[in-house]
């Protein structure tokens, strides 16, 4: 927003107040006075704007609000106008959706492109998700010699570029759990993985920091022991609120017993703050003998930090909580009921889960979505007939899908479908928040 100088206004320089005096005293003619006043108010709101513009740079807020953060659903981004997707049987190429007209397919605006090739403008050769940050696209990725290298594109697919190339020790050898976004000029990659910083062959709960700037430092946010490489029972949420990153963790209190079965015991849970400035990581909550674990989705606010966990062994009531800010104990706000188990997101004020019922889970076949806001009030307990998105039926005759909540702009609840079938699907999935209405985008089958 342009700002404009006092001494350009009619009445000159000096105090907006004096000026406006001084021309009452010499009995200026009422219109010029109203002018003068109109032009006070224009003034404050383009000041106004500009400090909330600048804000939001700072924050690194804007695009990405509304959209999740977690493993589940690292492949999905957006703008008012877009969402963006990566296609979970596909997860080379950048695909679209437009909210206005609804059409969708890949990234790339070629006339004649085949797709699916390097030289495709929806091709990237990402490791861990893509995030939206001051109209751009970002990745993480592997370039020569296994070394990671930071991508980005224009929001249309074009001018690709490096924007900075990282160790080799950057990614590890290999994940359970990965994601990354960008938010505050920092791509933030978080991840459950085996082969970092002398962990090998145990697994890790790891998070780095990683400026967009070549010039400046990564920062090694978290790196700690979890659990033996063959089991996949620690979970990472993030989110990021008021200059700080704050995450949620919980990983098994014994994984070294031998009577150590997943899904059963108890876990050491902790939501964690670490300020961007000072890099300090302060404990806000812990639990070193909690019978919850599985948590998926964080989100921050004034009121407090919402999340979702599950008692252990009772996987058919999930539950989301709220630890205000400066208590000591979280409180159950409400269930999500006895479907959607960890498949929960939180973004943009609402709650959202899913289900797939099969042929064999009784009369209610298909999509099942409950949606809730904050104070627990019901949007949305639907379950939508799958049987003309356009699937391709398996040619064995199990099919193995799942769709999980992606983010929200208010209007409309985002879901990513993954459908294992012959060859492989995906497909972004709208639910109206008002009218419940479904709608599924053209379904992208793996090539």
């Amino acid at each position: 927003m342009m700002r404009i100088p006092l001494s350009a206004l009619p009445f000159g320089g000096g105090s907006v107040g004096t000026r406006i005096r001084n021309l009452r005293r010499k009995k200026t003619p009422l219109w010029l006075t109203a002018i003068a006043a109109f032009l006070c108010l224009v003034l404050s709101a383009c000041l106004l704007t500009d400090q909330e513009v600048q804000q939001e740079t700072e924050t690194g807020t804007g695009a990405n609000d509304g959209f999740v953060h977690n493993y589940m659903s690292y492949g999905v981004c957006g703008t008012e106008d877009t969402v963006y997707f990566l296609p979970s049987y596909y997860s080379d190429q950048i695909c679209y959706v437009d909210k206005a007209t609804g059409t969708s397919g890949p990234l790339c605006g070629k006339p004649e492109c085949k797709h699916g090739t390097t030289t495709c403008n929806a091709y990237v050769n990402q490791e861990c998700g893509i995030s939206i940050y001051n109209g751009r696209i970002y990745w993480l990725g592997r370039g020569n010699e296994f070394k990671a290298k930071l991508y980005s594109c224009a929001l249309d697919g074009t001018d690709h570029r490096t924007d900075r190339e990282l160790t080799a020790e950057v990614l590890p050898k290999s994940w359970n759990k990965i994601y990354s976004f960008v938010d505050s000029d920092t791509m933030f990659l978080v991840m459950v993985a085996d082969g970092v910083n002398g962990f090998e062959p145990d697994g890790c709960l790891y998070i780095l920091a990683i400026p967009l700037d070549p010039e400046q430092e990564v920062t090694v946010i978290l790196n700690e022991y979890a659990m033996p490489k063959q089991y996949a029972d620690s979970y990472i949420a993030t989110a990021v609120y008021d200059g700080g990153l704050y995450l949620l963790t919980d990983r098994p209190a014994d994984p070294k017993s031998p009577d150590y079965d997943p899904g059963t015991g108890k876990y050491v849970v902790q939501i964690r703050r670490w300020d961007m400035e000072t890099h300090e990581l302060e404990t806000l909550y812990e639990d070193l003998d909690s019978d919850y674990f599985y948590h998926t989705t964080l989100a921050v606010d004034e009121t407090g930090i919402y999340f979702n966990q599950t008692h252990v062994g009772q996987y058919s009531d999930s539950g989301i909580y709220r630890l205000a800010l400066g208590a000591s104990e979280p409180e159950l706000l409400f269930s999500m009921g006895p479907y959607v188990f960890g498949n929960i997101g939180i973004s943009g004020g609402i709650a959202a889960g899913s289900h797939i019922f099969g042929p064999n889970e009784g009369e209610q076949e298909g999509l099942y979505v409950i949606i809730r806001d904050l104070e627990g009030n019901v949007l949305i307990d639907n379950t939508y007939d799958m049987t003309d998105w356009g699937i391709p039926e398996p040619e064995d005759g199990f099919q193995y899908s799942v769709i999980t909540y992606a983010g929200t702009d208010g209007e409309k609840a985002y879901f990513l479908g993954a459908f294992e079938s012959s060859g492989g699907a995906s497909a972004i999935v709208e639910v109206d928040l008002k009218t419940g209405a479904c709608k599924v985008d053209e379904v992208v089958r793996k090539k």
